[in-house]
C-alpha cells in the first residue's frame, strides 16, 4: 500500500494575493471538472438553508390555500348538485412554458365530488388537494368562473327536469288508468 501523503501546513498568503489565488484555483477546477469551484460546500450549505426556508414558506402557504379551497369544496358538496363542470385555465408555468390547465368540479375520486385539475394536453387529472402545487396556484382564481358555470348548468338542468317531470307524470297517469295490457278495465 502506498504511503499516505503528509498534511501540508496552512498557507499564509497576503490578503491582496488571496483573491488572485482563489481566482486561479477556480479557473483550474473549472478546466479540470467542467464545474466552477464556486460550488464549495459552504456555498451549497447556504443554498440548502435558503431552500429549506423557502420550502417551509411554500408548505405553510399551500396548506392554508388547500384548507380554504377545501371549505369551498365542502360547501358545494353539501348542496348535493350532482353536476359536472369544467373551465379552462390557460397560463404560463413557473418555468415559462405554456400550460393548458382545466379546473373542474366532478365526482370520481373515491366517489366524492371535488375540484379537479387536469392538464389539457394529457389525460391526467388530480383532486385539487393532491395536484402539483404550481397547478393549484395557477387555477385557484378560476373558482368563481367555475361556480358561475355550475349556477348556469343547475338552472338549465332544473328547467329541463321540470319539462321532463311533466312528461313522465303525464305518461304515468295514462298508464295507471290503463290495464296491464293497455286497455281500460
Amino acid at each position: 500500500m502506498p504511503a499516505r501523503p503528509k498534511s501540508l501546513p496552512p498557507l499564509s498568503v497576503p490578503a491582496e494575493q488571496s483573491s488572485e489565488i482563489l481566482s486561479a484555483i477556480d479557473e483550474e477546477v473549472s478546466t479540470l471538472t467542467g464545474h466552477s469551484a464556486s460550488y464549495q460546500p459552504s456555498k451549497i450549505q447556504s443554498q440548502l438553508d435558503s431552500l429549506a426556508s423557502a420550502a417551509r414558506s411554500v408548505n405553510q402557504l399551500t396548506d392554508q390555500l388547500t384548507k380554504d379551497v377545501g371549505k369551498i369544496e365542502d360547501a358545494l358538496g353539501a348542496m348535493n348538485l350532482g353536476i359536472n363542470a369544467h373551465v379552462s385555465a390557460p397560463c404560463s408555468g413557473l418555468d415559462g412554458r405554456k400550460l393548458n390547465l382545466v379546473l373542474g368540479y366532478t365526482k370520481g375520486f373515491a366517489g366524492r365530488w371535488c375540484f379537479v385539475i387536469g392538464e389539457g394536453t394529457k389525460d391526467e387529472a388530480w383532486p385539487f388537494r393532491s395536484a402539483p402545487r404550481e397547478f393549484r396556484v395557477k387555477v385557484v382564481d378560476k373558482i368563481p368562473e367555475l361556480i358561475d358555470l355550475l349556477i348556469r348548468k343547475s338552472s338549465d338542468l332544473a328547467s329541463e327536469m321540470a319539462v321532463k317531470a311533466g312528461f313522465v307524470k303525464e305518461l304515468a297517469n295514462i298508464l295507471s288508468q290503463s290495464g296491464p295490457m293497455g286497455s281500460k278495465e
